[in-house]
């Protein structure tokens, strides 16, 4: 039970510094994770639709979180930017 408290610990307190790093990554890397998803759909035609469906119900059944992340986000940026 300790292990989880902090595991959970950790990540919390380290979000910022992943949340930089995922965002790096994927600028340093976004030509090759475009031109991958680009094979993996010209292999599979089906696959663009599938993904689709997955993130259409993936946003339906979490939507309340996400508007609500969204908010919390604006109401963040515009606090630190009044006109």
């Amino acid at each position: 039970m300790h292990a989880i408290m902090a595991s959970k610990e950790y990540y919390r307190k380290n979000r910022e510094s992943r949340l930089k790093y995922q965002r790096d990554y994927y600028k340093a890397n976004k030509g090759r994770i475009a031109r991958k998803r680009e094979v993996a759909e010209a292999v599979d035609p089906n696959l663009a639709k599938r993904r689709k469906e997955y993130q259409r119900a993936y946003y339906r059944k979490h939507r309340a979180r996400i508007l609500k992340m969204r908010a919390e986000q604006y109401a963040m940026r515009k606090s630190a930017n009044p006109k």
